[in-house]
C-alpha cells in the first residue's frame, strides 16, 4: 500500500499536532501551573513581609514610647510628691476656694482608681478621681483659683471643665491625680 503525497502530508500534520498536544500537557502546562503557584506564594510572602516590617517598626519604637511614659510618670510623681488623704485634699482645696473669695456649696470626690493609659496599660502607684465642685463667687477670680490649685503640692489636676448657671453658681469638674497610699 502506497500513500499519496496528500495522505503523507496529513499524517505529518497529525503527528506534529499530536506532538504539540503532548508537549503542551507534559511540559508547558505543568511549568505554567508551577509558575502560577510560585507567583501566589511570592505574593503571600510579600504580604507577610510587609506585616512583619510594620510590626518591626512598632517594636523598634517601643523603647522610645516606654522612655516617654517613664518620663511622664516621673514628672507626675514629682508633682504629686506627698500622699494626701481625701480629707486633706478636701480641706486644702476648700481652703483655697475660700481664700479666693468663693463660697463652697458642695465638694464631691469620687472613687479613686488606677490610671489606665490609652493602650490599656495600668500605671501602678498613681490614682485618679473625678472631682465636682459647686461654689458661688466672682467669676473673675476663677481662673486664678484653678491655676493656684493646679500648682499645689501632692495633687495634679487635668481636664478641667467649667459651667455656670443662673444662680451665680459655678460648677467645676476635673480629674485629680495623687500617689497611692
Amino acid at each position: 500500500m502506497k500513500l499519496t503525497k496528500r495522505e503523507k502530508l496529513m499524517i505529518y500534520i497529525l503527528i506534529c499536532l499530536f506532538a504539540c498536544t503532548i508537549g503542551w500537557f507534559l511540559i508547558t502546562k505543568p511549568i505554567k501551573d508551577q509558575y502560577q503557584s510560585n507567583q501566589n506564594l511570592h505574593e503571600q510572602l510579600s504580604n507577610q513581609l510587609t506585616v512583619y516590617n510594620q510590626q518591626l517598626a512598632t517594636y523598634q519604637a517601643a523603647p522610645e514610647q516606654l522612655e516617654s511614659i517613664k518620663e511622664e510618670y516621673e514628672q507626675v510623681s514629682k508633682t504629686l510628691g506627698q500622699t494626701l488623704s481625701n480629707e486633706a485634699i478636701d480641706a486644702m482645696i476648700t481652703g483655697e476656694i475660700m481664700d479666693y473669695g468663693f463660697t463652697p456649696v458642695s465638694f464631691r470626690l469620687g472613687t479613686w482608681e488606677n490610671v489606665t493609659l490609652e493602650d490599656e496599660t495600668v500605671l501602678e502607684g498613681i490614682l485618679q478621681n473625678n472631682v465636682t465642685i459647686t461654689m458661688t463667687g466672682v467669676r473673675a477670680n476663677l481662673y486664678e483659683l484653678m491655676d493656684h490649685i493646679a500648682s499645689l503640692d501632692g495633687i495634679y489636676i487635668d481636664q478641667i471643665r467649667y459651667s455656670f448657671n443662673n444662680n451665680d453658681q459655678i460648677n467645676i469638674v476635673f480629674k485629680l491625680y495623687r500617689l497611692e497610699s
